[in-house]
């Protein structure tokens, strides 16, 4: 594993303006290195949702989930 941290999941708050469609992204993964970490963790109302430039996925007791 990797460490990482979480961030609000504000990358459509300006989508209607495509060409800074992955700024969001980078300064996620500017946050993470900030704070010595890998990846930032998108969450929105409580639920990770994906990696700022990363896959994820957790296995709990063996089941991949």
């Amino acid at each position: 594993g990797v460490a990482a941290i979480t961030v609000p999941d504000n990358r459509w708050a300006r989508c209607d303006i495509k060409s800074i469609a992955l700024l969001p992204n980078v300064l996620a993964n500017q946050a993470a290195h900030a704070d010595d970490a890998f990846e930032a963790l998108y969450v929105r109302d409580g639920i990770v949702l994906e990696g700022s430039h990363s896959n994820l996925f957790a296995v709990y007791d063996g089941e991949l989930v």
